[in-house]
């Protein structure tokens, strides 16, 4: 991602569990003033009709359509963005 000045490196992580309970980590680091932003919080989830809907405990709302491509579950498209399933 880029910043008037400034490049930044965003690494983002959801963990998503049954019975609507997720987690969000994300990582921002300015790589001009290494300056390093974390957010790690609680969250829930839910789906239907295609979209899924994400509420972080800081109040913070998601919702967007979402899709696995080409049916393959270990890759999520949410918000345009595409995720891959990491081991844990």
């Amino acid at each position: 991602m880029t910043v008037p000045g400034d490049i930044q490196l965003w690494t983002t992580r959801w963990d998503f569990l049954s019975g609507g309970v997720c987690h969000f980590l994300q990582t921002s680091q300015s790589v001009l003033d290494g300056i390093t932003i974390v957010d790690d919080l609680d969250c829930t989830w839910s789906s239907g009709n295609g979209m899924l809907s994400i509420v972080l405990e800081d109040g913070r709302t998601f919702s967007s359509a979402f899709s696995f491509p080409g049916g393959d579950t270990s890759r999520l498209i949410f918000e345009g963005v595409e995720y891959q399933r990491v081991a844990t």
